[in-house]
């Protein structure tokens, strides 16, 4: 195993089991809610393994990640340990230095005693683990965002999609691309807490050229997630309660986010910007 495996990025599959070992640590008692999300965030944003496997250490039942080879100087040390123990230990035997020495009994004189043979043990029931809750994700943070676009690349294998939406605090769809782009197809998938990504529908042919795919990971999430109340606020909806975030593609500006902010009422305005979070684009509802 390469001795730069603790500086080496995280892969998306090790980042989701942390997240997961998190979760099931919260559901057992072992961390609070606060610290939960708090550790999500941090495994989402780890830029080595080392850090990622520091945030579960301290979990009862941690994830299996790959561990570091031990280095050349940790090598040196336990060599430099095992000599000094070794002479410690030669020098308690010869007992040349010691006054007591003489008066030790000879090996004739011990009465060797028989050890009683150890009782049979018999391995325990295995306790049937119950599977673990899904994780608790708010899709309109970065930390949710970030689990649901590294889920729908884990599921699909591809960054592209053409139409990735997120409806609510725990509700997301996606018309997905799927591979080989070239061949112009998509899927449609939507994911809960519970399902997560799911399908009941066949390929579809891609048959409009305004339909493009925009690659996730360009999106800058934390803008996304700064921007979410400056559509509520522009968006002249009295008393928003719905929002939609759709990464998708615009005929006139290309890959872009759009939020959709509506009411009870059917009031909907709608703010558009691009993948850095730039606004180019205000609907806000006008009243007749």
């Amino acid at each position: 195993m390469p001795d730069d495996l603790p500086t080496r990025p995280p892969r998306d599959t090790e980042r989701l089991a942390v997240v997961r070992a998190l979760t099931e640590a919260r559901t057992h008692g072992e961390i609070t809610r606060d610290d939960q999300v708090e550790r999500t965030d941090m495994a989402l944003r780890a830029v080595s393994l080392a850090e990622l496997a520091a945030l579960v250490e301290d979990l009862d039942n941690p994830p299996t990640l790959p561990k570091p080879a031990a280095s050349r100087r940790g090598l040196l040390l336990g060599a430099v340990g095992l000599v000094a123990a070794g002479a410690v230990g030669f020098a308690a035997l010869s007992g040349a230095d010691e006054p007591d020495a003489a008066a030790r009994p000879s090996p004739a004189s011990s009465t060797a005693t028989a050890s009683p043979a150890p009782a049979p043990t018999h391995a325990p029931t295995p306790v049937p683990t119950p599977e673990p809750p899904a994780p608790d994700i708010d899709l309109y943070t970065v930390a949710g965002l970030k689990v649901l676009i590294a889920e729908y690349h884990e599921k699909l294998g591809t960054w592209q999609a053409y139409d990735l939406s997120v409806l609510d605090h725990d509700q997301a769809s996606a018309d997905a691309a799927i591979l080989p782009i070239r061949k112009r197809r998509l899927q449609w998938w939507s994911w809960s807490p519970d399902e997560r990504w799911s399908t009941n529908f066949d390929p579809m042919q891609v048959t409009s050229s305004n339909e493009q795919v925009v690659d996730l990971r360009k999106v800058d999430l934390a803008a996304v997630v700064a921007n979410i109340p400056r559509a509520r606020r522009t968006s002249n909806v009295e008393e928003p309660d719905a929002l939609g975030i759709f990464f998708t593609h615009d005929p006139e500006h290309g890959a872009v986010v759009r939020f959709h902010v509506g009411n009870q009422y059917s009031e909907v305005g709608t703010m558009t910007t691009d993948l850095s979070g730039k606004v180019l684009e205000r609907r806000p509802f006008e009243r007749s």
